[in-house]
């Protein structure tokens, strides 16, 4: 349990062989390589930042990874890579702000994840979403000036089975907003998309990425969406309908 800490050393934390990590309220930066690696082990991220790392922020080769109001910023690779390179991964991420990263924000290889309320922004590459991946789910995130070459999707990737609601998918820079398997509704995608309520509108974002008074996306998403907070932690809905994307608008 790694509680407070501000982690700054050539190699960052690491979980391997079957133990069980918490880190929280902590700070890891300055890694030669990946901030966090992960192999066979169940990792909780709370209230952290993960910056300016060698290589990824977090790497998570296999087992549980549990990522929660986590700052993943400025890391020399992916932001999140989520790869399952010795066995599938299965990961939680939410509520977390996934800026500046120089490769994909998030990669998603083998296993299964569920990603709600995130701020996946200004990265190297695009959310990508692997072949191998059985299951996930992508809810409520705002996706936004990610870049890519102009052959691949700038935004969103699902090369595997995805679902997808209640997302900001605009001003990406590259090749298509979003390109593969996913099933899409309740969405703001840039350049349009299949699929119930999906509309194509500038979403007027802030700096922060939150909704400014206007906005299309404002009691937009399904009116059957569950999901009770957005990433500042404000209650959704909160008018009769819940916001598309990571923010909940409060005016």
């Amino acid at each position: 349990f790694i509680d407070g800490e501000i982690i700054d050393m050539q190699v960052g934390a690491a979980a391997s062989f079957s133990c069980k990590m918490k880190i929280a309220g902590t700070t890891i930066s300055g890694s030669e390589s990946a901030g966090v690696v992960t192999s066979a082990s169940k990792v909780t991220i709370e209230d952290s930042v993960i910056v300016n790392n060698g290589g990824d922020g977090v790497l998570g080769r296999n087992g549980v990874v549990n990522v929660s109001n986590v700052q993943v910023v400025n890391n020399a690779d992916m932001g999140l890579n989520l790869s399952g390179e010795l066995d599938p991964v299965t990961a939680n991420v939410t509520g977390s702000t996934i800026r500046e990263n120089r490769g994909h924000g998030l990669l998603l290889g083998r296993g299964k994840a569920v990603i709600t309320n995130n701020v996946i922004a200004d990265n190297g590459g695009p959310v990508f979403i692997g072949s191998e991946v059985g299951t996930a789910e992508l809810s409520f995130n705002t996706i936004a000036e990610n870049q890519a070459g102009d052959d691949e999707a700038s935004g969103v990737v699902c090369e595997g089975a995805a679902t997808a609601t209640g997302n900001i998918v605009y001003d990406n820079q590259g090749g298509p907003a979003v390109s593969g398997n996913c099933l899409w509704s309740y969405s703001n995608i840039e350049g349009g998309h299949a699929g119930t309520a999906n509309i194509d509108l500038p979403p007027m974002l802030d700096a922060g990425y939150h909704l400014q008074p206007g906005s299309p996306c404002i009691d937009a998403a399904d009116p059957n969406a569950t999901v009770a907070v957005d990433i500042d932690g404000d209650l959704r809905p909160y008018a009769s309908t819940h916001d598309i994307g990571a923010d909940e608008a409060n005016f």
